[in-house]
């Protein structure tokens, strides 16, 4: 394979650009549902999120407004902290959130960042290292936001296409690896000596030291996604259990 841009696909990632810059188009309205800037991370847990009268409103969605009384809706119940954050990640995935959109979503991190990680779900933490990769106070946290945004959301669009190979998430492919030279030519992971799950897990947990927040992120995230039965990196050591047993 040349590395001469192939024109067709070159036209179909501008066309992506245009999508992703219109997907990040600012909300028209806010309703005054916006989190005030001298919101106390503190209080935020000490109160439970009311869900507002009438049934989900669908979307898309232009008010702000709208989209945080769904958020109140799926949150109900739960610290009002969770609330904050949730409808400060969704400010900032658009392009002129409030000034000081950002500011807030770094205090609530900084006040007690293990106790947040350990209160929101995946989608809530992966959602979290997004707006990191952009929002993030320090250095360590931008990189270990965009590091491991960039590692689920890979490993999402990998384990989506495997659905379709009729195996479960959990089951190992049986039957011998197929030979040949990977996307741009890369040679197969070899499971025996291969260390890249390694060598790439442990550079994103390094990059995190020093930074409480980032490392609290980089903590729970990865060990999850190693830990979890339906993913890559489990697979591949139970795969690598597997052929050492037939070795030994």
């Amino acid at each position: 394979m040349t590395g001469a841009p192939d024109t067709a696909v070159s036209d179909l990632i501008r066309v992506w650009l245009d999508l992703q810059a219109e997907a990040e188009r600012p909300f028209a309205r806010f309703d005054g549902a916006v989190p005030p800037a001298d919101s106390d991370p503190g209080a935020l847990w000490t109160r439970a999120i009311e869900a507002p009268d009438g049934p989900r409103e669908d979307g898309p969605f232009d008010d702000f407004g709208a989209k945080a009384r769904n958020l109140a809706r799926a949150l109900a119940g739960k610290p009002e902290i969770l609330l904050t954050h949730a409808s400060l990640v969704v400010l900032l995935r658009r392009r002129a959130p409030p000034d000081h959109a950002a500011d807030l979503f770094n205090r609530i991190w900084s006040h007690d960042p293990d106790r947040l990680v350990g209160a929101l779900d995946p989608r809530w933490r992966i959602s979290a290292a997004e707006t990191f990769a952009d929002h993030g106070a320090t250095e360590a946290q931008r990189r270990t936001g965009l590091s491991l945004a960039i590692l689920c959301k890979t490993v999402k669009i990998y384990e989506t296409e495997r659905l379709f190979s009729g195996v479960e998430p959990t089951e190992l492919f049986r039957g011998s690896a197929k030979s040949g030279p990977l996307a741009l030519d890369q040679a197969a992971l070899r499971l025996a000596q291969g260390d890249i799950d390694r060598a790439l897990l442990t550079r994103i947990l390094r990059g995190a030291d020093g930074d409480p927040v980032a490392a609290a992120l980089a903590w729970s995230l990865i060990p999850d996604l190693v830990g979890d039965e339906r993913g890559v990196f489990h697979r591949l050591r139970r795969m690598r259990a597997r052929r050492q047993q037939r070795t030994a």
